[in-house]
């Protein structure tokens, strides 16, 4: 046992809790701290941590205006084995570390500023902000904390168990800080991995690739499945025929995406619920109840049943979702030939809409507002929204599952077979500044009025082509600046010039 010495003067309460040792035990020795924390924020910091006299304070006040806040605390690592505990609590309560310490060689880890001015301090539109999440100087609210599950307590080998967290903290709506004023020394020189931890490393990196439902953290291949999936779809069922209704669900099964559960919720007063729940209840993609959907799923998708989706639908309704260089929260797809306020395909960032859930959350609960029906306007208004067409992402129908086509508001003017058209163009207009949308919808009133019915079809085909292929060469340009970025940290991890990662970072 290692005493525990509380210095002189200082009027801080301490509990000491005990656990017994199975394995690595830092998850589980965290959550046994959290449950026996009475405060609204907890701080976690590693033994080995020497924080400076306003650390707190530098994490409190980010809590203060938004608790659902990540505060992530910055460190330099010093050696410290030739200072006297003494001195040093006394540099701690007087507020003179700096100038203890001073003249000492002292070491920063370059991965963590690396991904911080990557993702413009974390304020920029990458999905894996998370990965800079170490709990060696983390401030998380309580609630937010128990509401996502804690660490996870099954991570029993060295590393892996705090970007875990992370990231299931990003994707429940979860805002990530960097805060340099939080700062800690660290005793001793960032270490280079023993071989029995770069072994334990290894295998935390395959475990990882079950529960961080990221493509950088596993292999997007065609037959396999995670733990947690990378999309929950939800089908929509109401009263629509047992046939329609697994068409849309074994459509979905088929795509190039198998990285997905499914979620059928068939009413107990459908004709045919019996034997829907018999004929899907038994695939381990699929579930016939209505359940919450585990926090970490990233992608949700919902169809309603009669609608069929391509093989490749999933995949490009992905691709648009992840677009950094224009990022939306919601994606909508028109079915062809049904009235698109009632029936289409939408694919939302459970990230975004757990945002909106928190920061609209009122008087319920962290856990209830995550657990709650997403809002989806809601989501569109804050965090974007697109219109895609359904012909171009081979969506269609099954003709006794939808109503009859009625035209949409946006799009009264168009001819029948543009409507999608004129409602993606719509989508984009909505989003120039007033002066700019006024300009260009005069002109386009005068266009129209000159053009005959087929003429302004194929005009604003040509008007949506453009607006697609323009986004598919962002695409293309991002994917290519990936792996570039890619294809440098391997070099960098080959020849040992900053390529390596923290105990919890794996090596991408």
């Amino acid at each position: 046992e290692v005493p525990i010495a509380i210095a002189d003067g200082l009027d801080l309460p301490v509990t000491l809790l005990r656990q017994p040792r199975e394995g690595f035990g830092a998850a589980r020795a965290r959550n046994l701290g959290a449950r026996n924390a009475g405060g609204e924020v907890l701080v976690f910091l590693d033994a080995d941590m020497v924080p400076t006299a306003d650390l707190i304070a530098a994490h409190a006040r980010w809590h203060a205006v938004c608790d659902h806040a990540v505060t992530l605390g910055s460190r330099v690592h010093v050696e410290l084995e030739d200072v006297a505990p003494a001195a040093l609590a006394a540099a701690v309560a007087e507020d003179r570390l700096d100038e203890l310490l001073a003249g000492r060689p002292r070491q920063i880890p370059e991965w963590i500023e690396a991904h911080l001015v990557r993702t413009d301090r974390l304020r920029g539109p990458q999905d894996d902000l998370f990965r800079v999440v170490t709990s060696g100087n983390l401030g998380v609210s309580a609630a937010l904390f128990h509401a996502v599950g804690g660490f996870d307590a099954t991570f029993d080998r060295w590393g892996g168990e705090d970007i875990e967290l992370g990231y299931r903290l990003q994707t429940a709506g979860a805002v990530l800080v960097p805060e340099p004023a939080a700062h800690c020394w660290h005793q001793g020189e960032g270490h280079e991995p023993s071989a029995e931890e770069r072994r334990s490393l290894d295998e935390q990196r395959a475990r990882l690739a079950h529960l961080i439902a990221h493509r950088g953290f596993r292999r997007l291949l065609p037959g396999r499945s995670y733990r947690i999936p990378r999309v929950e779809v939800e089908v929509e069922v109401s009263d629509q025929p047992r046939d329609d209704v697994l068409a849309t669900v074994e459509q979905v099964l088929a795509g190039d995406v198998h990285d997905l559960t499914v979620q059928v919720a068939v009413p107990d007063d459908h004709p045919d619920a019996a034997w829907l729940r018999f004929q899907l209840g038994g695939d381990p993609r699929v579930t016939t109840s209505a359940g919450p959907t585990p926090l970490a799923v990233p992608v949700r998708v919902r169809v309603p049943a009669g609608v069929l989706l391509a093989p490749d639908t999933l995949t490009m309704l992905l691709e648009h979702l992840a677009d950094e260089d224009a990022p939306v929260g919601l994606v909508n797809v028109t079915v062809p030939g049904t009235d698109p306020r009632g029936i289409r395909v939408e694919c939302w960032s459970q990230r975004a809409a757990a945002r909106v859930a928190l920061a609209r959350r009122g008087g319920r609960t962290v856990e209830a507002a995550l657990t709650a029906p997403p809002e989806l306007e809601t989501v569109a208004e804050v965090a974007g929204s697109r219109w895609l067409s359904g012909h171009d992402l081979g969506v269609r129908s099954e003709d006794r599952a939808v109503p009859a086509p009625r035209v949409p508001d946006a799009a009264a003017s168009a001819p029948g077979g543009a409507q999608a058209e004129a409602l993606e163009l719509w989508e984009h207009l909505r989003h120039l500044p007033p002066a700019q949308r006024r300009a260009v919808l005069a002109g386009a009133r005068e266009i129209v009025g000159a053009l005959r019915p087929r003429e302004l079809a194929l005009a604003l085909r040509t008007a949506s082509f453009v607006l697609r292929a323009r986004r598919k060469l962002r695409r293309s340009a991002s994917r290519v600046r990936g792996a570039v970025v890619a294809r440098q940290r391997r070099w960098r991890a080959r020849d040992g010039s900053g390529g390596r990662g923290g105990p919890g970072q794996p090596t991408v």
